[in-house]
């Protein structure tokens, strides 16, 4: 039996157990018995005793609220010099994680690492954009994520509208097809008034990567709507709700208010649009070491907290996650880690 739950205040979430109100303390997720079998106590029981190295992060996110409020309890751990027995790989207990084509395409490049290149060998070579200068050493030292808060309609027509705008950053569509405009050294405008660890003005430092989506969006008798969808000369009167307008269901994803999220509803990116910025980044960060940070990969809601709202509920993973800054950082140095830098 799956317990699906819901939100009702910031800390309690409330279900329904054969026919019955039962409350429990969790995040928002289901659980079922069953996953709560597959997932080998032993994990929780290594995270508890600090062994991060050997632990499962899926018992973290599912488990971890249950066990801490006394919801689930765990048999009595053996004493630490008694063997663990682990399930073995390929198992049903321990099955073979399918190959992740980001990390693969990635150890295919290793050629092409390390050595500070100015162009990405798997992004398209345009110019546009207006250039305002070179970052200190040569080198972004990290990437401002954004949505476009416009249609997906290719990079063609986003080449033309990031000239037109004067901005500057590596663009991505909805196929996950990327766009270099300048060499890597140069610097433009993409992210305006920013502060994130003692630094501002973020486009002297960090790249901008903006993914075509149409950003946070209006729900309306069960359909969705983007701010272009709304009346007036400056897009501020009701909405339309025109069906041309509309962003399908299976597009959206929603997310209440946590950490940089602004709670509501999101046009998401797509799954090529999320594994092309981790692609981009992880090549960044490996082309040079040095200088590209992962810790300093951040939505723009986080350097610009009450002024932008992206990418807030947009970043979606390949689980059907919403993931939030720390979090998208955090597969970010799993990634980096499993390819070996």
């Amino acid at each position: 039996m799956r317990y699906r739950t819901r939100y009702r205040t910031r800390y309690r979430w409330r279900t329904r157990k054969n026919g019955k109100s039962v409350a429990i303390v969790d995040w928002s997720m289901s659980v079922s018995k069953e996953e709560i079998d597959r997932l080998a106590w032993e994990q929780i029981w290594y995270i508890d005793k600090g062994h991060y190295a050997n632990a499962d992060p899926a018992a973290v996110q599912k488990l971890g609220h249950l066990i801490r409020n006394g919801i689930l309890k765990l048999p009595v751990p053996p004493p630490i010099d008694s063997p663990v027995e682990v399930p073995e790989t390929g198992s049903v207990l321990n099955p073979v994680p399918p190959p992740d084509p980001v990390l693969a395409e990635l150890a295919e490049l290793a050629e092409t690492c390390k050595k500070r290149r100015l162009s990405c060998p798997f992004a398209e070579q345009a110019q546009a954009g207006i250039v305002r200068g070179t970052y200190p050493g040569g080198f972004p030292q990290g990437a401002v994520i954004h949505w476009t808060a416009g249609h997906r309609n290719g990079l063609k027509t986003g080449r033309s509208f990031m000239t037109k705008s004067r901005y500057l950053y590596f663009l991505i569509d909805a196929n996950g097809g990327i766009l270099q405009p300048r060499p890597i050294n140069e610097w433009g405008y993409h992210c305006g008034k920013s502060y994130w660890r003692g630094r501002s003005s973020l486009h002297r430092y960090f790249v901008g990567i903006e993914c075509q989506a149409a950003g946070k969006l209006k729900k309306i008798d069960g359909d969705f709507y983007p701010w272009w969808d709304r009346g007036g000369s400056n897009y501020t009167g009701p909405y339309r709700k025109r069906p041309a307008n509309r962003i399908p269901a299976d597009q959206v994803a929603y997310s209440p208010h946590r950490e940089n999220i602004s709670g509501g509803y999101y046009h998401k990116l797509t799954i090529s649009q999320f594994n092309a910025v981790r692609k981009l980044v992880l090549w960044l960060h490996y082309n040079n070491t040095d200088s590209f940070d992962l810790g300093n990969v951040v939505g723009h809601d986080e350097i610009s907290p009450g002024r932008k709202v992206d990418m807030g509920g947009a970043l979606v993973d390949d689980q059907e996650r919403v993931l939030t800054g720390n979090e998208f950082r955090l597969r970010l140095a799993t990634d980096a880690k499993k390819l070996g830098f």
